[in-house]
């Protein structure tokens, strides 16, 4: 989307002062939820696949749980997709009309792939590896093609659904994946995304903290090309 003159300037800022401004990793999700997010990638370090984290703003969240899995002794590749340039309009005027106040319309739009990339090697995460896509035009072929744990964290209805469409056949058995904004209170609509995920194919709906929880079994892999 078209950045806006206070999103330029925003964005110039953060940029100029990055060596300041991003000393520790800031990750965007609540407390509880990081824990949340952390004690997935903790439960399926002996799972095989990568780990993926759709929507990654600043690459706060990245930086803090690639240290994680390195101060554990995993090795996986951490993989995060973003746009680095905020909500796809389209997508933003569809829980736009169903809720979402326009007032955070741009809360993501002074980004850019260089920034976060700057950010990730000066709080030591250089490996992370970022994919600039919007995740639902993004081919599948694009994700890794076996996944240990994902976070969800696009916010809106349509990414979200299509998020998990894309992953869910690539988790490998015993995988996790965590969908955030899924507090029914909350301004975002991406509860509506998940709900629909799992009315689609038949899943049970668990919630944490205001997180969605898909938990990826043996016995669901059998029907993964189903998903596809």
């Amino acid at each position: 989307m078209a950045k806006t003159t206070r999103d330029r300037l925003t964005y110039l800022r953060r940029r100029a002062l990055a060596r300041w401004l991003y000393r520790r990793p800031l990750s965007q999700l609540s407390p509880e939820r990081l824990y949340l997010w952390s004690q997935a990638l903790i439960e399926t370090a002996d799972v095989p696949g990568a780990v993926v984290e759709i929507g990654c703003a600043s690459g706060g969240t990245s930086a803090h749980c690639d240290q994680l899995l390195r101060n554990i002794g995993v090795r996986k590749r951490y993989v995060a997709i973003d746009t680095f340039n905020g909500f796809v309009p389209e997508q933003f005027d569809h829980d736009a009309e169903r809720g979402t106040p326009e007032a955070v319309r741009h809360g993501f739009a002074a980004s850019s792939h260089g920034l976060v990339r700057q950010i990730l090697r000066q709080l030591g995460a250089p490996d992370v590896e970022l994919i600039r896509a919007d995740i639902v035009t993004m081919a599948p072929e694009a994700l890794p093609p076996e996944i240990s744990a994902v976070l969800v964290d696009v916010d809106l209805s349509q990414p979200v659904h299509a998020a998990l469409r894309k992953v869910w056949p690539l988790m490998a058995p015993g995988g996790m994946v965590l969908v955030d904004d899924c507090d029914p209170h909350t301004k975002f609509r991406a509860r509506d995304g998940f709900q629909r995920f799992c009315a689609d194919f038949a899943l049970p709906e668990e919630y944490a903290y205001g997180m969605g929880v898909l938990r990826r079994d043996p016995a669901q892999v059998s029907g993964t090309h189903a998903f596809a």
